[in-house]
């Protein structure tokens, strides 16, 4: 009903556009930072901590101060999805850099690698690969759930305004059909 009607396709749309942002930036942002604190002693000491505390802090808690700070917008909406995502995908790929054998490290240097960055592409990063992976799995679960959480806590469209919609009213066959795309 909700599909002809037309509400389920445009507010799947919606949904999808804030996951792609939020996630595509924690991906990003976290694969780089992962790779600096992983592979730099000073930046481990001084960030690691921190990184370790603001991941075992839930999502829900940081919503209001979100929203306070971003306001009810895309960008407060995105900034959720990011938040969600984004320490999964750190903390793995961090554990990858920093685990890298030291052997292949060893034969690089040996070969003549020298330079960091030809270092990071030729044998860190390469290392990492299974790590970052399930970082990047743990983190899309993440960021659906945190799209969710945004859009039952701002109520402004999405499958979360539906959600919220449905729900106010115990039209639950409606409630059930705007939760299912979720795991999707």
């Amino acid at each position: 009903d909700i599909t002809v009607r037309g509400q389920l396709i445009p507010a799947l749309l919606e949904s999808m556009r804030l996951l792609v942002i939020g996630f595509t930036s924690a991906t990003v942002l976290g694969f780089v930072v992962g790779v600096t604190v992983g592979r730099y002693r000073v930046a481990d000491r001084t960030f690691s901590p921190y990184f370790y505390g603001l991941y075992a802090l839930p999502v829900v808690a940081l919503v209001p101060l979100v929203l306070v700070w971003f306001g009810f917008g895309l960008m407060g909406r995105v900034i959720v999805v990011f938040l969600a995502a984004f320490f999964p995908i750190l903390i793995n790929t961090y554990t990858g850099v920093r685990d890298a054998p030291s052997d292949l490290i060893e034969v690089a240097r040996s070969f003549g690698v020298d330079h960091e960055l030809v270092m990071l592409r030729r044998v860190v990063v390469p290392s990492a690969v299974p790590f970052i992976m399930a970082g990047i799995r743990l983190g899309i679960g993440r960021a659906v759930v945190g799209m969710a959480i945004a859009e039952v806590y701002l109520r402004l469209g999405g499958i979360g305004a539906l959600i919220v919609q449905y729900g106010a009213v115990f039209a639950t066959d409606h409630l059930l059909a705007a939760i299912l795309p979720l795991p999707l």
